[in-house]
């Protein structure tokens, strides 16, 4: 469960990492909102991907696939 929840997470911890690096206040707003889009799709995906298990394949078999050359 946690492994899955870091992959799923993986670009929430990158940002958070940037939140503790931010300088200023106003960067460090962007990039709580950042935050909560990225979690907000999250989500919502995750959401639809449940509801609709087959249309969820179908996206996913749609999407162009990586090759070796």
């Amino acid at each position: 469960q946690e492994i899955f929840k870091q992959q799923i997470e993986l670009f929430v911890e990158r940002y958070k990492e940037k939140m503790r690096t931010a300088k200023t206040k106003t960067e460090q707003n962007a990039i709580l909102d950042d935050i909560i889009l990225i979690k907000g799709t999250i989500s919502r995906t995750l959401r639809l991907c449940c509801q609709y298990p087959e249309l969820a394949k179908e996206y996913m078999e749609s999407q162009p696939k990586a090759t070796m050359d």
